[in-house]
């Protein structure tokens, strides 16, 4: 049951994350997410209060799946049963997205990244960022990648 535990136990709890961590750890919350919003991100947490969100956690449980359990620690496996109008619809990942047995794509990657990086650096820092480290294999140091990645503000206030 630790898998389940971890983010789906004790229910009520889990139905009504207050905070960051409440949210990293509430399978409610992500899924209330995805079905509200379409996808899940670092922005998410900023949701833990929407009324969309706070209308969707009651609806949505979990349970122990001896499925999903006996791949527990191996593989962060999950599975989603929706039941709609009268149909059942289910779905098992058993290595989610990112893991290192299912990498993402260069694309989904730069997606993420992006997701994360871009408030802080910039858009067209970022990318510049991002290039350099897909490509730091090329590189005779990390002198450009530790520049990139450090952002204005922080240059200017060092440099004055």
């Amino acid at each position: 049951h630790k898998g389940m535990k971890l983010v789906g136990a004790p229910l009520a709890y889990k139905q009504n994350p207050q905070n960051v961590v409440d949210g990293q750890f509430s399978g409610p919350f992500v899924v209330a997410n995805a079905l509200a919003f379409g996808h899940f991100g670092w922005d998410s947490y900023a949701l833990l209060q929407d009324p969309t969100i706070r209308a969707l956690l009651p609806k949505i449980g979990c349970d122990f799946d001896a499925e999903v359990e006996a791949e527990f620690p191996t593989n962060m496996a999950g599975k989603l049963t929706i039941q709609a109008r009268g149909q059942t619809f289910v779905k098992m990942v058993t290595v989610p997205k990112g893991e290192p047995g299912n990498f993402l794509s260069e694309a989904e990657l730069r997606a993420k990244f992006h997701g994360l990086a871009d408030a802080i650096l910039g858009e067209a820092r970022a990318a510049e960022l991002a290039d350099a480290a897909l490509n730091l294999h090329l590189a005779d140091d990390v002198t450009t990648l530790t520049r990139l990645g450090t952002p204005q503000a922080a240059l200017r206030m060092a440099g004055e």
